[in-house]
Order: C-alpha cells, then sequence, then structure tokens
C-alpha cells in the first residue's frame, strides 16, 4: 500500500465523537506501549475518571485495554497521560470474499462500520463522518466473488453500517455534521464512500447520490 493511500485513509479514519482533551497526536507523555495504529488521543488533564472517557468514547473496557496495555480493565493506574481513544484497523480479505463477509467480520470484531474498496479490500472501524460524493456510481469497483456488487474504487470506499436505528441520535448529529461540513474546500486524496444501512442508501436528504466524502473519520 502506497504512501498516499495510506494518508488518505487516515484522514477517513479520524474520530467523529470527539472532546477538549482529544487529539490526532498525545499532547502528553503516553506508555510506549500503546497499540501503533492510534489515530486519536485523550489527554487525561480534564479531571475526568477512566470510566467517564471510556464511556464517552464509547469503548469496551477489553478494547481501552487493548489499546493502552498500562491500563487495566478496572481501569487502574489511571495517570496524568494520554490514552489512545481511536484507532484504525484493517482487514485483509482473502478472495473470493464479497462485501458482506467483510461487514461480518467487522461487526464480530465488535466494529460499527464496515468499508470495502477496490474489489477485495476490507476496512473496519467504531464511527463515521463526513460528505456525500456527487455521484454513487463513482464506486464501481465490482466486488471479488460476486461481480454484481459494487465494492468502491481506486480512491472510493463503500461503507456500510449493522443497525442505524438503535443510533438514531448518533446518526442524526452524524448526518447534520456531514452536511454542514459539504464544502468544496478539500482538494486532496481524502477517501470518499457510500453508506448503506440495511441495504439502503442513508442520506440527510431526498437525493440520488449516497456516497460520502469522510474527511473527520471512519473509526
Amino acid at each position: 500500500m502506497g504512501s498516499s493511500f495510506l494518508l488518505s485513509f487516515l484522514a477517513l479514519f479520524i474520530g467523529f465523537r470527539s472532546c477538549a482533551g482529544s487529539g490526532w497526536a498525545p499532547g502528553l507523555p503516553y506508555d510506549r506501549n500503546t497499540i501503533h495504529s492510534c489515530l486519536e488521543w485523550y489527554d487525561n488533564d480534564e479531571g475526568k475518571t477512566c470510566e467517564q472517557v471510556r464511556d464517552y468514547f464509547k469503548i469496551t473496557p477489553e478494547q481501552f485495554f487493548e489499546w493502552n496495555p498500562s491500563i487495566g480493565l478496572d481501569c487502574k493506574p489511571w495517570k496524568l497521560q494520554s490514552y489512545c481513544i481511536v484507532t484504525l484497523e484493517r482487514v485483509e480479505t482473502d478472495p473470493p470474499k464479497p462485501r458482506t463477509k467483510c461487514e461480518d467480520t467487522c461487526y464480530r470484531a465488535q466494529f460499527d462500520f464496515a468499508g470495502v474498496k477496490e474489489g477485495n479490500e476490507c476496512w473496519c472501524s467504531s464511527y463515521v463522518a463526513g460528505e456525500r460524493t456527487r455521484n454513487e456510481t463513482d464506486c464501481n469497483k465490482p466486488c471479488t466473488g460476486d461481480k454484481t456488487k459494487m465494492c468502491g474504487s481506486k480512491d472510493l470506499i463503500n461503507v456500510f453500517a449493522p443497525d442505524w436505528d438503535s443510533t438514531s441520535e448518533l446518526n442524526e448529529e452524524l448526518w447534520t455534521e456531514a452536511d454542514g461540513t459539504t464544502k468544496a474546500e478539500s482538494k486532496d486524496a481524502i477517501g470518499t464512500a457510500k453508506v448503506e444501512a440495511e441495504g439502503e442508501v442513508v442520506s440527510a436528504h431526498s437525493s440520488s447520490s449516497g456516497g460520502m466524502r469522510y474527511r473527520a473519520l471512519f473509526q
């Protein structure tokens, strides 16, 4: 995978849910054993408890421990340092593996979103924000093993979520944010994606375009 593609995807997987003490780089000392794929950090200098931080970012105790091995499942010791709150996880697919299997892989791993790219690449993340692309047909790469479905393209990613009904409040915030940031100011290689829920394109408006351009995250 080339560096240009990696950079485009880093922009796509940055967390949507954030607070004043979080950022793309640690602002405090951190454990050198923190997971290497960390994309966003929480600086523990706001007086919040470990449990509050985990609940806010919807991170399970097991995930938080995996990403931050210096702290136990019981949230101890909770030190004045930076902790990882967003990671980038990529699941390489073995052909043939259509997008339904990618979704299953991500959901079983307790990720909220699955994304497919270039026919057979599977990406998993915890949340998404961004802008719709103008034409969902830009995702025109047939899925390996299922030529009747599209699995992104060279620069685009199809993104899927298991169940929006249980997270309607979050979705409303996400789509409002997406609509509020639909600008032609970004000309770099940020990935775009089509978002689907239960087989239908999710859209804040009744529009024929179902793609999304993610500049704040697909974690």
